[in-house]
């Protein structure tokens, strides 16, 4: 027998399927500027931590280059 979904108030509920949605294409352009940011970022991270790394070294191991 056949199922037939009704409303309350008697009419038969209108049965859909889901259509996929069509996928957006990958933002190439916004993935270059951020890896773009991370390498600048990068690079102005590098003085620092050898400040930071230089800073804690004892005079011998400046001279040697450790």
């Amino acid at each position: 027998m056949a199922d037939i979904a009704v409303k309350a108030s008697g009419q038969p509920v209108k049965e859909t399927q889901a259509v996929a949605k069509p996928r957006k294409p990958f933002p190439w352009g916004k993935f270059l500027v951020y890896f773009i940011l991370l390498v600048g970022a990068a690079f102005a991270l590098i003085p620092f931590l050898w400040m930071l790394s230089t800073s804690v070294m004892t005079l011998g191991d400046i001279a040697v280059g450790r």
